[in-house]
């Protein structure tokens, strides 16, 4: 499943491993809710965390909206497009860094 999660198509990646978990695992609703619960918290503390200057609460923003994207729709597609935007900022830094002249 990792894989092919990283092997799949930037920008449909999380929208696949969504329907792909909605396909072939059934699970009970309190555990997907819990589950998704547990995701928002994450998600919420490390907002709080980053308040403060030097502390890296952004660590904590990553593993809870993967794990509420992998049980919800919106949050699968929301997940898609901060890949696309994060690729796109990357790329504009790496061009930046290249020397001029193309060495």
């Amino acid at each position: 499943m990792v894989e092919d999660f990283r092997a799949g198509e930037p920008g449909r990646r999380f929208l696949t491993l969504y329907e792909h978990r909605k396909l072939h695992r059934r699970e009970h609703p309190v555990r997907a809710w819990l589950y998704i619960g547990f995701g928002f918290i994450l998600l919420v503390v490390g907002v709080v965390l980053s308040l403060p200057p030097g502390v890296p609460g952004f660590f904590l923003w990553i593993p809870g909206m993967l794990m509420i994207a992998t049980r919800l729709h919106w949050a699968a597609i929301v997940m898609d497009r901060f890949e696309l935007l994060a690729r796109r900022i990357a790329g504009r830094f790496r061009r930046k860094r290249r020397k001029p002249g193309g060495e």
